[in-house]
């Protein structure tokens, strides 16, 4: 496996990711393609509180991406909009080593949780790396437009909840 590093996504490095979300063409239609990016843009242009994007870089190609907003009515809480390795990169541990990065980042910026909807039309493993991850499904009435198949999961971010791989003392 390649060295892989973890940063924080520019302007410059999204034009990089989004060649890696139409591989997923599959996964991500085009709605859901238009609103990561209107979010990442959002996102980073609310870069200056805390950057909330994030890249996986392996010999200067992006192979990892994670973004998520600050939550307008909780600004504890991260709503994770889109997290995606490259194919061909996947299985690696990157997704993980990404996720584990941003969250302790994440906590140093005051966040105290992170909320992600998964949508039913995920491959059914997806469900299953966000618990690996720590995830609890949650039953939220943001989560308003799903299909009854969606599910709706918090992380909360103290010592009680983190994964082990995630708590830093």
């Amino acid at each position: 496996m390649n060295q892989i590093l973890l940063q924080y996504c520019t302007y410059k490095d999204f034009f990089k990711v989004l060649p890696i979300l139409e591989t997923y063409s599959n996964i991500f239609d085009f709605q859901e393609k238009r609103i990561i990016i209107q979010e990442a843009s959002k996102a980073l242009d609310e870069a200056f509180e805390a950057n909330t994007l994030y890249i996986a870089t392996s010999e200067g190609q992006v192979v990892g991406f994670l973004g998520g907003r600050r939550n307008r009515n909780n600004p504890f809480r991260l709503d994770l909009f889109c997290m995606v390795v490259k194919r061909g990169y996947d299985g690696q541990g990157i997704g993980t080593q990404m996720f584990t990065h941003a969250c302790l980042d994440l906590a140093k910026h005051g966040f105290t949780e992170i909320y992600a909807k998964l949508k039913s039309t995920y491959p059914p493993h997806t469900k299953k790396f966000y618990q690996k991850l720590g995830f609890k499904q949650t039953f939220d009435e943001e989560f308003t437009g799903a299909s009854s198949d969606d599910t709706a999961m918090v992380l909360k971010l103290n010592k009680v909840d983190l994964p082990k791989q995630l708590i830093v003392d």
